[in-house]
């Protein structure tokens, strides 16, 4: 399984003395809520909506060989979630259709990025770049069909770290060596770690099926470019080295899933909703939430689970997936290349 490679990008940087840059800086600040927002037809309320965002930057010399550069980012958004289902009331055992409600589902995001520029000597200039950017997000996947409980937690952190040493060889020959680790942790919590319930065309509650995974990277790489002027001559040429690692653990659907569909008999009930755990049914369609309602009532009553699939009650499906849930993959490559430009005339 090969993992996906990119092209490292490292950010332009303006070629000036280091040291030399004035004190300067911004600041910024965006808001915005719901109240121009229009309400789902499908909520009893209007979704709450909530953006902040702010941040800034500054720049200077430290010295006069050496200068700085800070750049501080922090958004906060709040989501409304709306979930438009049918469901079951636990109590009286009713069906609740349609069943609305709405959930504020909170993200958070930070970054940081300080640079220092430093010149070594009059030929070298050495560069370091720093960036960690984290997003969280909690209750994810919540909305639509699915109730709060399959809501998770999710959180991604990154870590980049450049470095970029500059070497004036000559009057006409520049090399520039780098080195960037890149790392990103990807964790997701369940809300809820039971079984998932699924009923078909009525609502997903139960656990979240994604269960405890992660996802972790790393990569390494190293760049090595010189460029030479000859004359008629534009030679570039250089090497580039690359290691990259994933570690994935993935628990999906290791709690199990139990899905209720449509049926062709209805079981038996006395009054009251009291079930008859004989399993006497009648054969008469039977809907998926109908389907679960009945199981509710079945449990309540102290049928056990034979009993529930005597009376067509028991869900229509169970699956689960088991074994080792985590993966390991590496790969390196590397690379060459020679360029020349050749300018035949001045025009």
């Amino acid at each position: 399984m090969p993992l996906s490679t990119t092209s490292s990008a490292w950010p332009h940087r303006d070629f000036h003395k280091p040291g030399t840059d004035k004190l300067k800086g911004s600041v910024y600040f965006n808001f915005a809520n719901q109240f121009w927002n229009t309400r789902n037809p499908y909520a009893q309320q209007k979704a709450p909506f909530l953006l902040k965002e702010y941040g800034g930057s500054v720049s200077g010399a430290v010295n006069k060989h050496a200068s700085f550069f800070l750049d501080v980012r922090r958004d906060e958004v709040d989501n409304g979630s709306i979930i438009n289902a049918i469901t079951v009331n636990p109590q009286t055992f009713a069906i609740i259709n349609p069943f609305t409600d709405v959930f504020r589902t909170p993200q958070r995001r930070f970054g940081i990025n300080p640079r220092v520029d430093y010149q070594l000597n009059a030929k070298n200039t050495l560069t370091v770049r720093y960036g960690l950017n984290r997003a969280n997000i909690q209750g994810a996947g919540i909305g639509g069909f699915n109730l709060v409980s399959r809501g998770t937690h999710q959180e991604n952190k990154s870590h980049t770290l450049q470095i970029t040493e500059t070497a004036v060889l000559g009057k006409n020959a520049i090399n520039e060596t780098r080195f960037q680790f890149f790392r990103t942790d990807s964790p997701t919590v369940p809300n809820d770690s039971s079984p998932a319930i699924q009923v078909l065309g009525s609502f997903n509650g139960g656990g979240a099926p994604a269960g405890l995974s992660s996802d972790a990277r790393k990569s390494y790489e190293f760049q090595n470019y010189t460029s030479i002027v000859s004359g008629k001559h534009s030679w570039k040429f250089g090497v580039r080295l690359r290691r990259e690692s994933d570690d994935n653990i993935s628990r999906l659907n290791f709690g199990g899933t139990f899905t209720f569909g449509d049926g062709d008999r209805a079981p038996r009930l006395f009054p009251f909703d009291i079930p008859d755990c004989s399993g006497l049914t009648f054969q008469t369609p039977i809907t998926s939430i109908e389907r679960y309602r009945f199981a509710l009532i079945f449990v309540h009553n102290g049928c056990v689970e034979l009993e529930l699939i005597r009376g067509g009650v028991g869900p229509t499906q169970f699956s689960i997936s088991a074994g080792n849930p985590e993966t390991s993959a590496s790969q390196f490559d590397a690379g060459f290349f020679v360029g020349d430009d050749w300018r035949l005339r001045p025009t």
